[in-house]
């Protein structure tokens, strides 16, 4: 698990995470895989946080447990999350 963190808005967060997205793509080119995206972001920008919609977006791209491949999640937080 990789964790990019930053209390500071344009911190070059989301970039950290395109990076990575990219480097996995080019790692992932040789292996055939699923058709399910390889970095899934899940933006959370209200003050209060509906658990089950985030829940049911990870259901929605979770990998056969028989056939693991690697996945970024990418959480965007809003500072004004509680």
């Amino acid at each position: 698990m990789h964790l990019v963190k930053s209390h500071a808005a344009a911190a070059g967060k989301s970039l950290k995470v395109q990076r990575m997205q990219q480097k996995l793509e080019n790692m992932m080119k040789e292996k055939p895989g699923d058709q399910l995206p390889l970095c899934v972001s899940i933006p959370v920008h209200r003050k209060q946080v509906d658990v089950s919609s985030i829940m049911k977006r990870f259901r929605q791209v979770i990998p056969d447990p028989e056939k693991p491949v690697p996945r970024i999640f990418h959480i965007d937080l809003d500072h004004d999350v509680s």
